[in-house]
């Protein structure tokens, strides 16, 4: 009983390890990267994320990332369709493990928007 025991703390203690580097790697430079990368797969148009990104980490963490441009279509005329200076959100943890994307909080610092039709 006391081997399984021990077996079961050090996977627990393995599992926090993963998760402390996780969340870390998560506001690094190339966590920052594969954010951008995702994003931008999803939308099909570059997103840069050029100043800090932080995530403040609770049941609603707070996201903070600073300036953040994304491109236009690539029929537009314009390259920029959006740059934010500073922006910050709060995710709902329970919501979207769930499914749901729930934004209960958002912030956009002086935005500058280009919306065509």
């Amino acid at each position: 009983m006391r081997t399984i025991a021990k077996g079961f703390a050090v996977l627990l203690a393995a599992l926090a390890v993963a998760v402390v580097f996780g969340l870390v790697w998560l506001e690094s430079g190339p966590g920052k990267n594969y954010i951008a990368s995702r994003i931008s797969d999803r939308l099909g148009r570059e997103l840069v994320i050029q100043g800090d990104f932080d995530v403040e980490w609770s049941l609603r963490p707070r996201v903070r990332m600073e300036r953040v441009r994304l491109a236009n279509a690539q029929w537009a005329t314009e390259p920029v369709m959006l740059e934010i200076p500073l922006l910050e959100f709060r995710v709902g943890l329970p919501e979207l493990l769930s499914g749901e994307v729930y934004l209960p909080e958002v912030l956009l610092m002086r935005p500058q928007i280009l919306l065509r039709r």
